[in-house]
């Protein structure tokens, strides 16, 4: 006889089966399912990171020349004679008969790396040219050293040159030679008892942030010299022989110091502009202004030519000066002025040998002398208080 089955009751509970996966048997499960073959290829395995097409070259690695792995020729102890970026990488030192670095291309840069030229007895120039017939272009010479060579430290013919970051001492020739090489830049470089001067440019240079120190009895030559258009600018220029500064026409100096020239402190062309510089202890003139229509203005001018009557803080025979805003103390002639045209105003005048001498064919603010102390507008001078007046004290 059937024995029904009674449905089972909604409060007994329907039995359910559990399957437990570990995780970490999961993920390994996974991973073989989307890994490649486990079996290794056959025979050696490659590197691709040691490919040759991986490899750079060693002009890749270091663009540059080393300076001290180029040949020479002649009188040349290394010949530069193709475009390129050379540097050093060790001290050279001169041998008797050659030239250091000579430069036989335009687009040439020189880095010495920190590293030094050293001359010896009977070399030449530390870095010269090859061609003397022509100009070359784009050279730049920077940070190192150059010392003790029988001609120029650096001697070069080249337009659109650049010095930067030089130290020169103890050459026999000029520090740095330019040769009239136009719209040259010679920037912060120190140089000291350079025998044949400092620095000398052509037209169109700029000459800044130098330090020349000249402590040896030996030569004439001047701190800096520069053709027309030039500008030199926060330099400081120490015991040189010859004068502190020349500049041709249309020539900027600013902001110069100028101690114990031999001769001048700045001598300019026409058409110059003179400013803030302080010269001091020049054996002659402060500032010579050899050419007509210049502006000197708040340059401060002590003990130059002391004892001189004609000699002294500012001097020219040339016309159409404006001469503003400068002091004159201890000078021999303070300003000395004896062309036609200039305008004198505002300028401040102590113990010198003679205040001034001007032509009266100038135009001049009014001569004011104050007492050494008070209050200035207490003076019974009434032109004391004249917007153009020239102050002695």
């Amino acid at each position: 006889m059937h024995t029904p089955t009674l449905p089972p009751s909604r409060s007994t509970p329907r039995a359910r089966a559990r399957i437990v996966i570990p995780l970490g048997t999961l993920s390994l499960a996974l991973a073989a399912a989307f890994a490649g073959p486990l079996e290794p290829p056959v025979g050696p395995v490659a590197d691709s990171a040691l490919s040759p097409t991986n490899f750079k070259t060693l002009a890749e690695v270091e663009p540059r020349i080393n300076i001290n792995t180029v040949s020479g020729v002649g009188t040349a102890l290394y010949l530069l004679d193709r475009p390129g970026s050379y540097y050093l990488s060790a001290n050279i030192t001169a041998t008797a008969g050659r030239n250091g670095l000579v430069i036989a291309s335009d687009n040439i840069t020189i880095d010495l790396n920190g590293f030094a030229l050293v001359g010896v007895s009977g070399a030449g120039d530390a870095i010269s040219y090859a061609d003397p017939a022509r100009y070359y272009r784009n050279i730049e010479v920077r940070n190192g050293t150059i010392r003790n060579w029988p001609g120029s430290g650096i001697n070069i013919q080249a337009d659109n040159v650049r010095v930067d970051a030089v130290r020169l001492s103890n050459n026999s020739l000029a520090a740095i030679n330019l040769n009239g090489s136009l719209a040259a830049i010679v920037s912060g470089c120190t140089m000291l008892d350079n025998v044949g001067g400092g620095i000398f440019a052509g037209n169109a240079a700029i000459i800044e942030k130098n330090t020349i120190n000249v402590a040896t009895t030996l030569g004439d030559g001047p701190g800096i010299s520069v053709a027309d258009a030039s500008i030199v600018r926060d330099n400081m220029i120490r015991g040189t022989r010859g004068s502190g500064i020349l500049a041709g026409a249309s020539s900027t100096i600013e902001r110069n110091t100028i101690v114990s020239s031999r001769q001048e402190g700045i001598n300019v062309g026409a058409r110059s502009v003179i400013r803030n510089n302080l010269v001091t202890a020049s054996t002659l003139t402060g500032i010579t202004l050899a050419g007509a229509q210049c502006l000197v203005t708040d340059n401060h001018l002590t003990n130059n030519a002391p004892g001189s009557t004609t000699n002294g803080g500012v001097v020219s025979t040339q016309n159409n000066h404006r001469v503003e805003n400068n002091s004159f103390s201890g000078n021999g002639q303070g300003l000395r002025l004896t062309g036609n045209g200039s305008f004198i105003a505002r300028n401040t005048f102590r113990q010198n040998t003679g205040n001034f001498q001007i032509q009266s064919t100038n135009s001049i603010g009014p001569f004011v002398t104050v007492s050494l102390g008070g209050d200035i507008s207490n003076s019974t001078n009434p032109n004391n208080a004249h917007p153009w007046a020239n102050f002695i004290h």
